[in-house]
């Protein structure tokens, strides 16, 4: 019938069940149960989107967000946010910004950074995978060629939680 929960419990409880929303809740999605929009909320809700959308392109806040983060976005100022949908009105929105963005990711691959020469930057990691046997392995390699290891240095810890046994 399209109710929300809070009139589904006022029918519960005129019935004698007393529950809360948040048992409400769970029972319903326990039995698969998802809430569905009448179609007259459809319009309503998605205007509410678009009115959020439009506010934060404004005060400039989300000109370079993506689709992840508007969602994020939406759901921080407490609008329950239908992805499909939500995608659809930042098209209709904000077309220019998408194109900017798409052009943006697909000219600038992640991670790259640049190094003048040998010896300028060293990375250094470390491998804690065998941490538990007792041993932590970390090494330095040069940036510029990310094949040279400058150093590997293997350091053994002494075992506080009693011996393991391989």
């Amino acid at each position: 019938m399209g109710l929300n929960d809070s009139k589904i419990l006022g029918f519960l409880t005129k019935e004698g069940y007393p529950l809360t929303i948040k048992i409400l809740k769970r029972l319903r999605l326990a039995l698969g149960m998802r809430r569905c929009f009448h179609p007259t909320e459809f319009a309503v809700h998605n205007e509410i989107m678009r009115q959020a959308i439009q506010s934060q392109l404004e005060n400039g806040q989300t000109t370079l967000y993506g689709r992840q983060y508007t969602y994020q976005i939406l759901r921080q100022c407490g609008i329950p946010a239908v992805r499909d949908r939500m995608f659809n009105i930042l098209y209709e929105v904000d077309p220019i910004g998408i194109a900017n963005r798409r052009l943006h990711i697909t000219n600038m691959p992640r991670g790259g950074y640049f190094v003048p020469g040998p010896n300028y930057v060293w990375s250094i990691d470390g491998y804690h995978k065998l941490s538990m046997y007792g041993i932590e392995i970390y090494a330095g390699v040069d940036a510029y060629s990310r094949f040279d290891t400058i150093w590997l240095y293997p350091w053994l810890i002494p075992l506080l939680y009693g011996s393991i046994q391989l």
